[in-house]
């Protein structure tokens, strides 16, 4: 999906470099420029959020690693069940050190 996304943008930009190429010595320079440049910003705005979610995966696994007691859960309800058991071996705890 990301390939896509990042090949279509890049293919745009690739187009409108071309035009401002093309036209770069008419009148109407400026806008295949500034065309050119809306192209880039995406390209590299896209890029950017592929980047910032590959790297949070990255960290997520490495946590995993470190931590291999530690599970995710799979459903809310499961995280609210397994908040209350923390919750409940928590006070449990806290009246066995009484």
């Amino acid at each position: 999906m990301a390939h896509q996304v990042l090949s279509a943008d890049m293919a745009q930009l690739i187009s409108a470099m071309r035009l401002a190429q093309q036209y770069g010595s008419t009148v109407l320079d400026s806008t295949y420029r500034k065309d050119m440049l809306q192209a880039a910003h995406v390209l590299a705005v896209d890029a950017k959020h592929l980047l910032e979610t590959v790297d949070n995966a990255r960290r997520r696994a490495i946590g995993r690693l470190q931590h291999p007691d530690v599970t995710v859960a799979a459903s809310p309800m499961s995280r609210v069940s397994h908040s209350q058991d923390q919750l409940q071996l928590g006070v449990a705890g806290s009246s066995a050190v009484l």
